[in-house]
């Protein structure tokens, strides 16, 4: 397992009570993410479905999604998508 900072931003927050960042230890943004709910309950699990989860400033769509490994120090940012014109 690696050790690894998680930042909430925007909507996110409210998910998390307010939480702007956590430590977590996770092997995978799929362990992490359950990790994460338990932390925070289904309110936060549902936001989760919807966000974008991007690892050392990689959209994980672009990596390995869910399964992405995780390493020791890695910074994972969580975020609802932005639309508009």
């Amino acid at each position: 397992m690696s050790s690894v900072r998680v930042q909430f931003v925007g909507p996110m927050r409210d998910a998390t009570n307010g939480t702007k960042h956590v430590e977590c230890q996770a092997a995978s943004v799929d362990e992490l993410l359950d990790t994460l709910q338990r932390q925070f309950g289904d309110g936060f699990d549902k936001m989760a479905r919807k966000c974008r989860i991007v690892v050392n400033g990689s959209a994980i769509q672009f990596l390995q999604g869910r399964k992405t490994a995780l390493k020791d120090g890695d910074s994972i940012t969580m975020l609802m998508p932005v639309g508009g014109g």
